[in-house]
């Protein structure tokens, strides 16, 4: 039957189970009339969240099969890869939101195959880890298997490094430290990964970099029986292993390749030549002739550059022994990276500076105000500057959470009041300002926090003490400029 009135698609929805009689009459209701066209009616329900886009094109063509599996209404598609589909899914009684990884049909049909899924969702079933997608369920519906999966609101690794191209060294150590954190974890329990790249790396909306897809760990597959059409990272592990003469489930190898992500994270290119010729991905000049990230990146600091080198040493007697001692370095290499750098800070503007150097005698007469503020919009930076300027107070300037908070380490404060931005940085800036207002060396310096409109829930983030405030956009320069005249009042001569 042709779909071609709102009068059908009702009906079609219906007895598809993907809404109910409540809900139609609702529907109806708000249109006021059931004289309506087509396109209003679909309008409506995907406005209310009764139906995705992805379920409403199924249902105009005439598609019958493929809204629920097993107690999961499907949302819309994810991502799809030769092995297996993953789709945004509800459960129909409790309402969770997960993820469902479910077989295709086509490889169902293989044996070695279902035992690689089976594999998968068993050993994920073992580990549970804030940097690690869960996995709850090994499940069958209509003889497709699927997994039921932690659903992360973010993206992947290759999709954020597409968008940005490459990361400031701070973030790019902090994804890896949540991926060697995994990897500690998993080879804690004796699991290795062995299908470490960009797309199995999830990145949520705070920033927390979770490892996705464990499908490989344990498997049985060698160098000498994979086929034409095996998993291309299937092929570099058992090419490295292979070269360098250790055995399969060595972690060193996921330490290699998760230190390929850090390269291609700092770099913006990937070290490893990408290819889909078999005999040229198994040859080993493709590991010995990486370019080394010093010729791409001379400016990166020498830490982050030695953690990088380590980390992909070709020798596996030369590279980090085990994950935690990879994510040891990391660690260390991050702690350099916050270090107060002068030439990371300014004042408003140079004549600004310019007065501090000749205007001494008159700054003791009247003591200037000082704030220092962390965003990360170059916008925002210079008309929030610019109007406290002209209020006479001197601002300082970063857009990096960490370097701030170090600032405030030392015996003299650099300012007198700190204001994160979360707008840009979103839960980093959170974060920082509840470390700032939670430290019983920095609890008493006043400080703001800056919201965007979509995080509302973060509102609550405060101590309700009044020298802490937590403002939400929008609001004006002048209102930010009010709160710091309460905060920081004017000095006395």
């Amino acid at each position: 039957m042709s779909i071609d009135t709102a009068e059908k698609l009702a009906q079609a929805i219906f007895d598809l189970s993907l809404i109910n009689e409540r809900q139609l009459q609702d529907v109806w209701g708000l249109l006021g009339s059931r004289v309506v066209s087509l396109d209003e009616f679909s309008e409506a329900l995907v406005g209310r969240e009764l139906l995705t886009g992805y379920q409403l094109n199924r249902v105009l063509r005439g598609e019958k099969k493929g809204y629920f599996c097993g107690d999961y209404k499907i949302l819309y598609l994810v991502g799809r890869g030769s092995f297996a589909r993953v789709y945004r899914a509800v459960h129909h009684v409790t309402g969770e939101i997960v993820a469902l990884k479910v077989m295709r049909r086509s490889c169902a049909k293989d044996e070695n195959k279902v035992e690689d899924f089976r594999r998968e969702g068993s050993t994920g079933m073992t580990l549970r880890h804030p940097n690690i997608v869960s996995i709850f369920e090994v499940a069958t519906h209509e003889k497709p298997y699927f997994l039921v999966m932690e659903f992360i609101e973010g993206r992947n690794l290759r999709e954020f490094i597409k968008i940005r191209e490459r990361c400031e060294p701070d973030e790019a150590i902090r994804l890896m430290k949540d991926v060697a954190a995994a990897l500690d974890y998993a080879h804690r329990k004796g699991v290795t990964h062995r299908d470490i790249k960009l797309s199995n790396v999830l990145v949520s909306g705070r920033g927390i970099a979770k490892l996705a897809d464990f499908g490989l760990a344990g498997g049985v597959e060698g160098v000498d029986n994979m086929s034409e059409h095996a998993n291309p990272r299937t092929i570099d592990y058992a090419a490295l292993e292979r070269s360098t003469g250790v055995r399969r489930n060595d972690p060193r190898s996921d330490i290699y390749f998760t230190g390929c992500m850090l390269y291609h994270l700092l770099s913006g290119e990937p070290p490893l030549s990408d290819t889909k010729n078999r005999i040229n991905r198994l040859n080993k000049q493709r590991f010995e002739g990486v370019k080394p990230l010093h010729r791409l990146m001379p400016k990166l600091p020498r830490p982050v550059l030695s953690v990088v080198e380590r980390a992909m040493e070709y020798d596996p007697e030369r590279r980090y022994q085990s994950p935690k001692e990879f994510l040891i370095d990391l660690e260390s290499a991050q702690r350099t990276l916050s270090e107060p750098d002068p030439n990371q800070w300014s004042y408003q503007d140079d004549d600004t500076v310019i007065e501090e150097e000749e205007s001494r005698t008159a700054r003791r007469t009247k003591p200037q105000r000082s704030v220092m503020l962390i965003e990360a919009d170059a916008m925002m930076q210079k008309m929030i500057r610019s109007h406290l300027k002209g209020r006479g107070f001197r601002v300082l300037m970063t857009e990096d959470p960490r370097r701030a908070l170090s600032r405030f380490g030392g015996d003299e404060l650099p300012a007198q009041c700190l204001v994160f931005s979360a707008v840009e940085l979103g839960e980093r800036a959170v974060e920082a300002y509840e470390s700032f207002t939670t430290n019983p060396a920095t609890m008493g310096i006043p400080s703001v926090l800056l919201l965007g409109k979509e995080h509302s829930a973060w509102m609550n983030r405060t101590d309700g003490r009044e020298h802490h405030v937590v403002l939400q956009m929008p609001i004006t320069v002048g209102k930010l400029r009010e709160v710091l005249d309460r905060l920081v009042p004017h000095a006395i001569a």
